[in-house]
């Protein structure tokens, strides 16, 4: 089988708005509508099967924290591995603060409040699970940064897998919650960090 013929395109407008510089500028509608999807379907899905089918008991606040985790983590996974966000999100050409928009260590640490909403929500006073959440986040990025290329995309994998394994032999389960930790590695490690050609329509 010969390998697919397809075009790979650096080059991208200024990004209108706040939704395409996270989405990347130029998507396609196709790359939209999937990011959408998996957004809003996360949220919609995990809430109505908490609250229809596992009868668990959270308050609307909770309930809408765990909607806009899931919509954050969920649409960002699909969203950051679209070939329109990995053309933006690894191409620097941007000056001053939208150049600090972009910095990966800094998405990396903003990130880290997503832990805490998970603690004060949902963990309410387990700070081991934040403090080591938030470190294997971290340490897991910088590992990332510093690898060659060709490596990346196997260790992003390898990473979120054994943070995966780490958190449910670690911690007790939170019924309703429990994909937070892998859902959020994998936005990160495999989404944000992971360099890839951006390949367009043909």
């Amino acid at each position: 089988m010969r390998a697919v013929k397809t075009k790979i395109n650096w080059d991208y407008k200024k990004p209108n708005g706040l939704f395409e510089m996270l989405i990347g500028p130029g998507a396609t509608t196709s790359e939209i509508l999937l990011y959408l999807l998996a957004a809003a379907g996360s949220g919609i899905a995990i809430v109505l099967s908490n609250v229809m089918l596992r009868d668990i008991k959270w308050t609307y606040f909770q309930n809408l924290s765990a909607f806009l985790l899931a919509w954050s983590l969920a649409g960002g996974i699909v969203a950051l591995n679209t070939s329109s966000a990995k053309r933006y999100w690894n191409s620097y050409r941007e000056e001053g603060l939208k150049m600090l928009f972009k910095s990966k260590p800094l998405i990396v640490l903003l990130h880290l409040v997503l832990p805490l909403i998970v603690v004060l929500m949902f963990r309410p006073g387990d700070w081991n699970y934040f403090t080591l959440i938030s470190l294997y986040l971290v340490a897991g990025a910088t590992i990332l940064l510093l690898l060659p290329l060709y490596l990346k995309r196997p260790a992003a994998i390898a990473l979120s897998l054994a943070g995966y394994f780490a958190e449910i032999y670690l911690f007790e389960p939170v019924p309703g919650i429990e994909w937070f930790a892998v859902l959020l590695f994998l936005k990160i490690f495999n989404g944000l960090m992971v360099q890839e050609e951006p390949y367009r329509p043909a």
